[in-house]
C-alpha cells in the first residue's frame, strides 16, 4: 500500500507571507472560484451547472455552510474587507440564493455526511491514516477542548495530547490536497503555535502546494469528493479558516468545537 504521508525529515519550514494576507487571500479566491449563486442544486444534470459549488449539503457542504464562515469571518475580523464589501455582506449572499424545496436524504441527518461516514466506519485499523476526521490530530483537536472539564485527568490528557502530537509530527504530512477534514490545515491547526503548526500549514500555502506538485505530480490531489464549496473539505474555505485561526494559542476547527 501507498504510504499515505510525506515523511518528516525536511528542514523545518516557514511561512513567507503573514498569516492575515493569506486569509485575505484565501477569502478573496473562494469568492472567485466559489462565488454565490442565484440557484443551487443538490445534483448536477446536463442543463445545469457543475456539482462543485451546487452541493446542499447544511453547514457541511454547499452555501449554507459557506455563510457561516463568513459570518464567523465577521465576529473574528471586523475590519476584513472583501472584494469590496466586508465578510457579513457575503454571509447574506451566500444565504440568498434559492435552494429549492429542502428534503431530509437516506443517510444524511445534520452535519452527517455518508461518504465521510461510511469509509471511516469501515476502515480497518490502519495506523497511518493520521487525520482530523478520524486520527490523531482529531483527538488532540478534542482532547485539549476537553481538558479544562476534567481537572482530575489532566495528567493523563497531556498524555495522550503528546503522543497524538508525536503522531502526528512523523506520519501527518499527508500527501492529499490540503483541508482541514484530511490535510494539512487539520493536522497542522492540532499543534501549539510555534514552529511545528507553522513547518505544516508553510507547506499548504498555495505556493508551497504548486511547488511541490511540480516536484511530484502524485502529490496533493484533491480528495474533496468533488466539493470544492466545503469549509471542511475543500481548498480554499478550509484555507480561511486556518489562516483565520492560526495564530491562536488553541485553534478550533469549524463545526467541531468552534461555538
Amino acid at each position: 500500500m501507498d504510504q499515505p504521508f510525506i515523511p518528516n525529515t525536511m528542514p523545518a519550514q516557514t511561512l513567507t507571507a503573514a498569516p492575515a494576507d493569506l486569509l485575505q487571500s484565501s477569502l478573496e479566491e473562494m469568492l472567485r472560484t466559489l462565488p454565490p449563486k442565484d440557484k443551487y442544486k443538490n445534483a448536477p444534470d446536463e442543463d445545469y451547472g457543475d456539482v462543485h459549488g451546487d452541493v446542499l449539503g447544511g453547514l457541511l457542504l454547499g452555501p449554507t455552510g459557506a455563510a457561516y464562515l463568513f459570518l464567523q469571518m465577521s465576529a473574528r475580523h471586523p475590519e476584513l474587507q472583501l472584494l469590496g464589501h466586508d465578510a457579513l455582506y457575503w454571509a447574506r449572499k451566500y444565504m440568498e440564493g434559492d435552494r429549492g424545496m429542502p428534503a431530509v436524504e437516506d443517510g444524511c441527518c445534520g452535519l452527517v455526511a455518508e461518504k465521510l461516514a461510511f469509509e471511516a466506519a469501515s476502515a480497518d485499523s490502519d495506523p497511518g491514516r493520521v487525520q482530523f476526521c478520524h486520527g490523531a490530530p482529531g483527538f488532540t483537536h478534542a482532547l485539549q477542548s476537553l481538558r479544562p472539564y476534567y481537572p482530575a485527568l489532566q495528567d493523563q490528557i497531556d498524555r495522550a495530547i503528546e503522543k497524538g502530537y508525536g503522531i502526528s509530527w512523523t506520519n501527518g504530512l499527508l500527501k492529499k490536497e490540503p483541508n482541514l477534514c484530511h490535510g494539512l490545515f487539520g493536522n497542522g491547526l492540532a499543534f501549539p503555535k510555534g514552529p511545528r503548526r507553522e513547518h505544516f500549514l508553510a507547506l499548504a500555502t498555495p505556493d508551497a502546494v504548486a511547488n511541490r506538485k511540480r516536484q511530484d505530480p502524485t502529490l496533493f490531489k484533491a480528495h474533496n469528493y468533488g466539493i470544492d464549496l466545503s469549509v471542511l473539505l475543500g481548498y480554499w474555505p478550509s484555507a480561511a479558516w486556518a489562516w483565520s485561526v492560526y495564530e491562536e494559542d488553541e485553534p478550533r476547527i469549524f463545526l467541531f468545537n468552534d461555538i
